[in-house]
């Protein structure tokens, strides 16, 4: 799918993540997998950031504990994450 077409109809700040409930209950890397444009600075804050890559880990970024728990528990609710 192409989630950076879609990622861009959407007005103001949007990121798409993605991560696997694995058999044991537990959860894989959360992975960055667009981010539109309006959003694509908050990627630049450190100067030793990667270049963005659709799938690229969401720690090579940030790392929000309460954050991801937070999709975490969204995805595993199967209800979709779209904070205000």
């Amino acid at each position: 799918m192409d989630y950076q077409s879609w990622i861009e109809g959407i007005d103001g700040l949007a990121s798409l993540y993605s991560f696997d409930i694995l058999p044991d209950g537990s959860f894989s890397e959360i992975r960055l997998m667009a981010v539109n444009s309006q959003n694509e600075g908050m990627l630049h804050f450190s100067p030793d950031a990667p270049e963005f890559y659709p799938g690229i880990p969401y720690r090579n970024y940030w790392m929000d504990l309460n954050f991801e728990r937070y999709l975490y528990e969204s995805g595993n609710r199967k209800n979709h994450c779209i904070p205000m």
